[in-house]
């Protein structure tokens, strides 16, 4: 997936060494809740999920979650979005984006937030000709929230939600830092798929269920759990 990546400056030169090679990728983990708004047709919006993304901006990963009658689902959406920083006279804020047709049947999203709270992490590094590994402390500042929307148009009708005659609807995204799992997934130095992949045991462990999704966009034939 092609997507817009804004790093900052700092860490550009840290990474881009011809000797040097990143063990990880720092985390920022959310918590997000989802409000439908306005007008509406065969359309529900997910009650709420996670957002993981790199604390220097690239690639996002979602976790959406709804229920339906007494059963509980989760939806992962790997580099399903974009994380990067926008920037007008002096203010500065983050942005949470992404355009799609396929998988869910989100379109479009939007989350933008002012950057005011700090996240400190740890870059770890290896020389590739001495094999030495050095750690070096670094922090950002992140949006403590991020506020938008999640708008769908789907004429086909093929979704997670099962709209035979096509959707449309929006909601209102809420996106709040977590900072203890942010500040647990640094610590452990988990990747970005590493932390997904703790959110989808403690989700399973909970009860929750695992609904695939197909490439068209439209639900499996059955609801598979992990395990």
């Amino acid at each position: 997936m092609k997507t817009a990546f804004v790093p900052l400056a700092f860490l550009i030169g840290l990474m881009s060494s011809i000797c040097l090679s990143s063990a990880y990728s720092q985390v920022v983990v959310y918590n997000i809740d989802f409000d439908k708004v306005g007008p509406s047709a065969n359309y529900r919006s997910y009650d709420r999920g996670f957002l993981v993304m790199p604390l220097d901006g690239g690639d996002v990963d979602f976790i959406f979650q709804f229920q339906v009658g007494s059963t509980r689902y989760f939806v992962e959406a790997s580099e399903f979005g974009t994380y990067y920083i926008t920037t007008e006279d002096d203010e500065r804020e983050g942005v949470v984006a992404n355009a799609t047709t396929s998988n869910t049947p989100i379109n479009f999203f939007m989350a933008i937030g002012d950057l005011n709270t700090t996240v400190r992490a740890t870059v770890t590094t290896t020389d590739e000709t001495s094999n030495v590994t050095t750690a070096t402390k670094v922090s950002q500042k992140v949006p403590n929230k991020l506020e938008g929307y999640i708008l769908t148009a789907d004429p086909s009708g093929a979704g997670v939600f099962d709209a035979n005659s096509g959707a449309a609807g929006a909601s209102e995204m809420t996106a709040t830092l977590d900072a203890v799992r942010t500040n647990t997934a640094n610590l452990q130095q988990l990747t970005i798929a590493e932390t997904v992949a703790s959110l989808v045991e403690s989700l399973e462990l909970a009860g929750w269920q695992e609904l695939i999704v197909s490439e068209e966009g439209a639900e499996d034939d059955a609801v598979t759990t992990g395990g």
